[in-house]
């Protein structure tokens, strides 16, 4: 008996193709289709499936239905898990099965992990983050809700990690640094002190230089 998951991924665009190849690969997941609410793509194919519109699809899904979070942009990621989580509709966790996740880590729903990733030991990861592509997530760490952690960025241990941070390509963190909720990384920064929140931080080591806007 097949016991795959029945899935759609909830956004069409470039990690939206990522998340539904990760559960592909997984081979958890029966994967369905691809729901977007942008008109132009309704009617075309990724991944060889097809994509529906958003909102009609939300008011006709099987009860058996799980949807995984496919929106790259961490504020927009966030409505929608709320929007999806209103209507009582289940939310996958999508883990590419050349990950390496920590048996006493704690991994929230929502989230995705991708290829080469590693958790370590008691890391804790949020609501509806994107741990990417060769991310390393030391011991210990917090990672916030709806963070965003690039792919090759390395944090060492006992980092906090803000709600809607983004930690950008190849960046490092120093053990037991705070990134405040919102801000973001610069690619290749090396982060040596406590980012604060809605903070934009660059360079070796990283630099505050300017605020993140509404």
């Amino acid at each position: 008996m097949d016991n795959r998951l029945l899935l759609y991924v909830f956004g069409a665009g470039g990690h939206g193709k990522v998340v539904g190849e990760a559960a592909l690969l997984a081979d958890r997941f029966d994967l369905c289709a691809f729901l977007d609410d942008d008109p132009a793509k309704v009617g075309t194919r990724v991944l060889d499936r097809p994509i529906i519109a958003a909102a009609a699809a939300l008011e006709d899904l099987p009860k058996e239905a799980n949807i995984a979070l496919g929106i790259g942009h961490n504020e927009r990621r966030h409505l929608i898990h709320d929007r999806l989580r209103q209507k009582g509709i289940a939310i996958a966790t999508i883990v590419h099965p050349s990950a390496m996740v920590s048996p006493t880590a704690i991994v929230e729903e929502g989230t995705f992990i991708g290829p080469l990733a590693i958790i370590h030991t008691e890391a804790r990861i949020g609501l509806g983050c994107i741990i990417n592509s060769g991310a390393v997530i030391e011991h210990d760490n917090v990672i916030g809700d709806y963070a965003h952690i690039s792919p090759k960025a390395a944090l060492g241990g006992c980092v906090h990690v803000g709600e809607g941070a983004h930690v950008g390509l190849g960046a490092s963190v120093i053990p037991s640094i705070r990134i405040g909720a919102r801000s973001i990384v610069g690619a290749g920064a090396a982060v040596i002190c406590n980012i604060p929140a809605r903070s934009v931080a660059v360079g070796v080591p990283a630099k505050v230089i300017k605020q993140v806007r509404d």
